[in-house]
């Protein structure tokens, strides 16, 4: 189980020093068995949010501070790419027909958020949670010697996507995005074309969705626009909080699950 923590208490607050990790537990043995410390590649404003795996290598996505961090696996050393790149930064976020705002009013802006890795480990797709998903070939980003302007000139705009809650990507490299605004979810093909798998009033800012062996496509209905940091200080949350799935044509790729 690999578990992240942002380091911080909420979007939009300071890190603890030394609080941004990603933890190894193992389930079976009830034990943590490695902590990777983020510091050297997060900023005061970091809000370490959502990683993918491809080899001995994680991404991480910062929400916060709007970058990405590269972590390798056996030696534990993350670094800091697209630091503020356009891509990775966010702008209003929208669900329900409103714009998220904080407690004081403020609108909130979600950096780079959903990422996904290609099934053949190729290529990064990732985004802002206010849509506009880019990609980048995984050779640049893994090779330390590579210039920050360099990689700059790699990314590139992949497809126009709504506001987004969380994503998630099967066998045949089909993205599946949740669409805040519209409470559905999206099908994002290899060939860019998207189209909609499912629409329904019961799903309330899906995120972290997730795919089991059985093709069957997992969606937590959060309702993170309803809980007050995101609904200027007011929640409204309709509790329970509930977890929906449905089938799907593929499975997950093997590179996700191994």
């Amino acid at each position: 189980m690999w578990i992240v923590d942002s380091g911080a208490p909420g979007i939009g607050g300071t890190q603890v020093a030394g609080g941004a990790r990603l933890i190894v537990v193992d389930p079976g043995g009830d034990r943590v068995e490695r902590v990777y410390h983020l510091d050297e590649a997060v900023h005061p404003g970091s809000y370490v949010d959502d990683v993918r795996f491809n080899g001995r290598v994680a991404y991480l996505s910062d929400a916060g501070a709007a970058g990405l961090i590269v972590l390798d696996l056996d030696s534990g050393r993350p670094r800091r790419v697209l630091d503020a790149h356009p891509s990775t930064v966010g702008g209003p976020v929208l669900a329900d027909g409103r714009v998220l705002r904080d407690p004081d009013g403020a609108e909130v802006h979600l950096h780079v958020d959903q990422l996904e890795v290609s099934p053949d480990g190729r290529w990064l797709y990732y985004q802002p949670a206010s849509g506009g998903m880019s990609r980048i070939a995984t050779r640049w980003l893994d090779d330390p010697s590579v210039s920050a302007d360099e990689l700059a000139r790699r990314v590139e705009r992949w497809c126009d996507t709504p506001s987004t809650g969380g994503t998630a990507i099967d066998a045949t490299g089909t993205i599946y995005l949740s669409d805040l605004e519209r409470r559905r979810i999206l099908v994002l093909a290899p060939d860019r074309s998207m189209r909609t798998l499912v629409a329904d009033p019961r799903l309330a800012w899906v995120d972290a969705m997730w795919l089991d062996a059985d093709a069957r496509l997992w969606m937590p209905a959060a309702q993170l626009h309803l809980t007050g940091g995101l609904n200027g200080g007011r929640s409204a949350v309709d509790y329970p909080v509930r977890i929906y799935r449905i089938p799907v044509e593929a499975g997950p790729p093997a590179r996700d699950h191994a």
